[in-house]
């Protein structure tokens, strides 16, 4: 069967806040064609077995999350220390030619 009006599921797009309900995972939905309809939402709530699935979901995502900034953290370090190796080796060579040109 097909809807009357086609939905989105574009939240971005509808420019409105939807609160989460506690104890419930809540997924907002728009009918985009009607006028008549234009920002009604329609919420669906989901099983106990849904709900938990969706919790597992975002925790493996925060874990790939935090692998990703793991990465980055010895990469940024690198910069740091090739930049300060950098400043160092600058500073040798003035005090090496101040040196030189002294005698």
């Amino acid at each position: 069967m097909k809807p009357a009006f086609p939905l989105t599921t574009d939240v971005l797009a509808l420019g409105e806040h939807v609160d989460l309900r506690a104890g419930q995972c809540v997924r907002p939905f728009s009918y985009a064609a009607s006028p008549q309809t234009q920002g009604v939402f329609m919420t669906q709530t989901h099983s106990k077995s849904r709900q938990q699935a969706e919790i597992a979901f975002n925790d493996i995502q925060s874990q790939f999350s935090a692998r990703g900034q793991a990465v980055q953290e010895p990469e940024t370090e690198e910069q740091a220390r090739q930049a300060k190796t950098l400043r160092l080796r600058e500073a040798r060579l003035a005090r090496d030619a101040q040196e030189h040109t002294s005698r």
